[in-house]
């Protein structure tokens, strides 16, 4: 049964009802129009959709096609497990264009129960008609064989096995339509659902330390599909003699950036914790910008030969742009460097610049670290660590921006011992 209906983004007026029966597997295909605030229709071209519902254990997710710019999706059976109202909500992501959630949908299911069931416009499931009717043909035969006990017994008997021979039939039909259902879902995701877009769009939280020892993430990173692999997922490494908790900031945010592009497939890592407390610069001025800092000659890359030794060739380097002059106590120039390890940029952590962008030399800070991350993104709570770390972005010749341990963005001096949180990249 298919039944096309019309929602609203903003998730306004009253609620859409989608109806259902309890026990009722792939009978059910809802085509959802949605349409934007001002009632035009929204083009659903190039996005992935999936359909949550909320039940009392947990939160199911269903994959959505997407067709003739409209979002479809089959209640399968664990969808229609539980009878009365469901809540439900629509997510749409179009690969770095919008992250779109639609609310204010109920499904609802009516009981299985024959005598208390609900009926849904005349069009019941065949295997409960067919119930209902051999129920109602055994209640005649027994009416009518009072008086030959005998013969109703043959009769029953043989309504009994008749009705036991159909179910058989039904359900060797409906275990067919389910094998063929689930095959199609199976290739849908394959196709939909295994890439970097996906992956960003989805925080996890998973521990996934044992791929990463034995080489499964890594594999699953070069092929560009992050199969188990989600912002938010996370494993433990020993670095220099600690062990550390790396987190998944994002899967190919930097793919194709740089004067040389990068081609391959990485993760965006950032550790949980600081590594350890540097000053930017002893001096106390940094004359030739970020890379004449003593952050950049000498503690990134002693975190390099740390990182280096601890992952290898997973270890990506990155071409990105650097301040190295400034001029009237503002950065003032740029150029490109190789980059194994670095501190992230205000717009990546926070999503916005900070202390400086009314200076004419802001934009020198930036380079290719633009856009906020997805890990801060989907999961805020990961920014503030209770302690104050260094960001890249400099605000004068002695000052950069940081992450105080309050959570708000500052400035400190770059003579000071800060906490150092890099970012760097596997693949």
């Amino acid at each position: 049964m298919n039944e096309k209906i019309k929602i609203s983004a903003d998730g306004g007026g009253t609620a859409k009802i989608l109806r259902a029966f309890q026990g009722e597997h792939n009978a059910r295909t809802y085509q959802i129009e949605i349409d934007a605030p001002d009632g035009q229709q929204i083009d659903l071209s190039g996005t992935t959709a999936m359909f949550y519902i909320s039940e009392k254990d947990k939160v199911l997710q269903l994959p959505m096609t997407i067709s003739e710019n409209l979002a479809s999706v089959t209640l399968t059976n664990e969808a229609c497990r539980y009878p009365g109202d469901l809540k439900c909500w629509i997510q749409i992501v179009k690969p770095q264009a919008y992250d779109l959630r639609v609310d204010n949908l109920i499904l609802r299911v009516f009981p299985c129960k024959i005598d208390e069931a609900i009926p849904d416009d005349g069009e019941v499931p065949i295997l409960y008609q067919l119930i209902s009717e051999t129920k109602k043909a055994t209640q005649s035969a027994n009416q009518a064989a009072e008086g030959a006990n005998a013969a109703a017994k043959d009769l029953q008997l043989a309504v009994t096995s008749a009705t036991a021979a159909a179910q058989s039939e039904q359900n060797a039909k409906s275990s067919e339509i389910v094998a063929e259902a689930s095959a199609d879902k199976a290739m849908e995701y394959t196709a939909v659902f295994k890439n970097s877009g996906y992956h960003n769009s989805v925080y996890r939280g998973k521990d996934i330390s044992p791929n990463e020892a034995d080489g499964s993430m890594y594999t699953n990173i070069a092929n560009g599909t992050f199969d188990d692999i989600f912002v938010g997922d996370y494993f433990t490494k020993m670095i220099n003699g600690t062990s550390y908790v790396l987190r998944v900031a994002g899967c190919d945010s930097y793919l194709n950036r740089g004067n040389i592009a990068l081609t391959t497939h990485h993760i965006v890592v950032v550790p949980d914790a600081a590594c350890g407390t540097y000053p930017i610069s002893d001096t106390g001025t940094i004359d030739g910008g970020y890379v004449g800092s003593k952050m950049y000659t000498d503690t990134l890359p002693l975190w390099a030969g740390y990182l280096s030794t601890a992952f290898g060739t997973h270890l990506l380097t990155l071409r990105e742009l650097f301040v190295n002059s400034i001029s009237s106590n503002i950065p003032s120039d740029w150029s490109w460097y190789d980059s194994k390890v670095g501190l992230m940029a205000s717009e990546e952590v926070a999503g916005c610049g900070a202390f400086g962008l009314n200076t004419s030399g802001y934009p020198f800070n930036i380079g290719i670290a633009y856009g906020q991350l997805p890990l801060f993104r989907l999961s805020p709570d990961k920014i503030c660590i209770r302690h104050m770390y260094w960001l890249r972005n400099i605000v004068n010749i002695a000052t950069f921006v940081v992450v105080n341990d309050s959570g708000e963005l500052g400035r400190n001096n770059v003579a000071n011992y800060q906490w150092l949180r890099p970012r760097f990249l596997l693949g």
